[in-house]
């Protein structure tokens, strides 16, 4: 929307109102005279029976994905994203990762094309759509000690989890961090407790304790799949982990 784009409604609405900013900038004023500009990566949600009085900042244009919605019971917690408001009923959320900024944009690109397809189906996924990208603001404000993760390291997080049987190096994914090996590493242990090495370990040994519960996939071949060398380093490895061999785990979980 170009600077002519602008919106006011003295008493808001009985829905909820979320912005996702993709690009360009745009304002947010309150009733005190305060403004509270958008940028790129920004969550804003208008709370219900809020004042609405946005726009385009003056002379720029401003690219944003936008959904009133009414909220499922179960999402209260995370509508509570900060007690710290410009306004109360204003919450605004920046998404340093860009992992995550355009996993919301994909999200809201399904919720456009299910809301215009309509029917019941359809509502639901997106519906489910907006779960979503709530969840994804809950992660980042409800965090452990309340301090959501470096996006750096959120994002090598989200990599790792997408391909835990790849066989990541530190330099590697210091480079997609912008950071040396060293200080990516250094990082990495501060904010998960865990070496790089560590951590992909522990992501590879989870994914293969669920295929034992889940599936029936000959142990040999669950230990290929995962990334191992050979069935006995992950066998080595999974009882370490868990305290048990790969089959008598399965077993008991049978």
């Amino acid at each position: 929307m170009d600077d002519r784009y602008f919106a006011y409604r003295r008493n808001g609405t009985r829905s909820w109102l979320l912005f996702y900013t993709v690009k360009g900038s745009g304002y947010f004023r309150f009733p005190n005279g305060q403004v509270q500009f958008a940028n790129a990566r920004q969550l804003v949600l208008y709370h219900p029976g809020v004042v609405h009085d946005y726009g385009t900042y003056p002379k720029a244009h401003w690219d944003f994905h936008w959904v009133h919605f009414m909220a499922r019971p179960n999402w209260t917690s995370w509508l509570k994203w900060s007690s710290e408001e410009a306004w109360p009923g204003f919450a605004e959320l920046i998404i340093p990762s860009k992992t995550l900024s355009k996993r919301i944009i994909q999200t809201f690109g399904e919720l456009h094309r299910d809301l215009r397809m309509g029917g019941l189906w359809r509502r639901e996924m997106a519906l489910t759509a907006i779960e979503k990208i709530l969840l994804i603001a809950a992660e980042r404000t409800k965090s452990a000690g309340g301090r959501p993760l470096d996006p750096r390291v959120q994002s090598a997080l989200e990599t790792i989890a997408a391909r835990p049987a790849h066989h990541y190096s530190v330099e590697e994914l210091a480079r997609q961090a912008h950071l040396t090996a060293s200080g990516f590493a250094h990082l990495f242990k501060r904010q998960t407790g865990h070496s790089v090495i560590e951590y992909v370990l522990r992501t590879r040994l989870s994914e293969a304790a669920r295929m034992l519960e889940l599936t029936t996939a000959p142990v040999k071949e669950i230990a290929y799949t995962m990334g191992f060398s050979t069935p006995y380093h992950f066998s080595e490895s999974f009882k370490r982990r868990y305290g048990k061999s790969p089959r008598a785990f399965r077993d008991r979980a049978r």
